[in-house]
């Protein structure tokens, strides 16, 4: 699996340690890989839909899946 999450914190709030770890315990415990766990900030509606670098890091992460 792959774990994009986003919310309206800075990257390095704790929260998105704690959303990626909890994915990868249910993940562990389903026998399933956690192939990738990216994390974005979007403050405002269309934040994260205008960032192209964004889209491309989740475009190269999702290869991995197929």
């Amino acid at each position: 699996i792959g774990v994009v999450t986003v919310g309206a914190s800075g990257t390095d709030d704790p929260e998105y340690k704690l959303i990626g770890d909890q994915f990868k315990c249910i993940a562990d415990y389903l026998k399933w890989t956690v192939l990738f766990n990216l994390s974005f900030s979007a403050y405002a509606p269309g934040d994260l839909a205008n960032d192209k670098s964004a889209f491309e890091e989740i475009a190269k992460a999702a290869e991995l899946i197929k």
